[in-house]
């Protein structure tokens, strides 16, 4: 944990044990949907403190709570590993008199769903995006919620037809920008001068970067074709050099390595169930995208950062192997999927 993670988590439980953060919490995952999601809470609930936060990171988050609050997690993914911790805390809240309620639209176990069920109030439903599911469960009739929804289904099925989704994906990698754009939305005003100017900065950024990716084909043991995308050591945008390299050439699906301690797979056509995968790597997300995290000793992240592309740690040759065993069991149904 860096420095600057550990202030923020001091102050956080500094300012809630002395009553400064609002009744509403929204805990959101960090990327279009989810920000769309904490936006339509906002305008449903009122004032919100909007935290980002993942299926690696929400028990850490719920653990960070120390107050009586009405506690809202949108758009975050339950990782099986994780259960039996995020149910304590869970607990924990309840019987401080926290309302809590979980709105999702990634796939849940039915013993996810029946445990977590007796501490939050759930719902768990197939949906485009999560903000989608949000918007008809607190905020059916409202216009702007429809719309923030919209965006929202753009960006999450990886369309981006709609340039605010593109201008929005490219702020989703800063706590800041997020913030802000969940603030815009919120107000129905999903724009302003000075941030349209940092969000295209930073989209001729990212464009410059996909110039120069570096990426080659690789097979599963089972004859799945894919891809490797190595955007280490800045990263970029993995979903969107994935759909490019779709619509260019014909593979399953990419591993995507954004830095040393993230990865993504994204499906670009068949039917593997790529969740598996990032679900033992202590993330989570959807049978056809999906993202987990690597770890790795302290040094090795060091010489991976500085030495980038030049240095591949056994680390990432060991994910790379684990995905070439996607097989059957991968990519099979899961029937006891909700």
């Amino acid at each position: 944990m860096n420095i600057k993670r550990m202030k923020w988590i001091l102050s956080f439980m500094l300012a809630d044990a002395i009553g400064l953060i609002p009744e509403n919490i929204t805990i959101a995952h960090g990327d279009v949907d989810g920000m769309a999601s904490a936006a339509i809470v906002k305008r449903a609930r009122g004032d919100s403190y909007v935290v980002f936060s993942g299926p690696r990171s929400v028990s850490k988050m719920l653990g960070m709570i120390r107050r009586k609050h009405k506690i809202f997690i949108v758009d975050v993914a339950i990782n099986p590993s994780a259960l039996s911790e995020i149910t304590r805390k869970l607990k924990r809240l309840k019987e401080k008199g926290s309302e809590i309620t979980w709105i999702d639209h990634h796939p849940w176990t039915k013993e996810a769903i029946e445990t977590i069920g007796r501490y939050a109030e759930i719902h768990v439903k197939e949906e485009k995006s999560a903000a989608r599911l949000v918007m008809e469960i607190l905020n059916p009739e409202d216009e702007v919620s429809r719309k923030i929804a919209e965006i929202a289904d753009d960006a999450d099925t990886a369309e981006y037809s709609m340039e605010i989704s593109r201008l929005y994906r490219a702020g989703s990698r800063g706590s800041k920008l997020r913030k802000r754009i969940v603030d815009l939305m919120a107000e129905g005003k999903f724009m302003d001068e000075e941030l349209e100017e940092k969000l295209k900065n930073s989209m001729e950024k990212e464009g410059k970067s996909r110039t120069e990716v570096n990426y080659q084909f690789l097979t599963t043991f089972s004859g799945k074709k894919f891809v490797l995308i190595d955007l280490r050591p800045s990263g970029g945008p993995g979903s969107v050099i994935a759909k490019e390299l779709c619509l260019k050439e014909d593979f399953d699906f990419a591993l995507v390595i954004f830095s040393c301690e993230k990865f993504s797979l994204y499906r670009c056509k068949g039917s593997e169930n790529l969740s598996k995968v990032c679900e033992e790597y202590e993330g989570g997300g959807h049978p056809y995208a999906c993202g987990g995290r690597i770890k790795m000793p302290f040094y090795r992240k060091i010489l991976c950062k500085i030495l980038g592309k030049g240095y591949r740690p056994p680390e990432i040759d060991e994910l790379i192997e684990r995905v070439r065993k996607l097989n059957e069991e991968a990519s099979s149904d899961n029937n006891d999927k909700c």
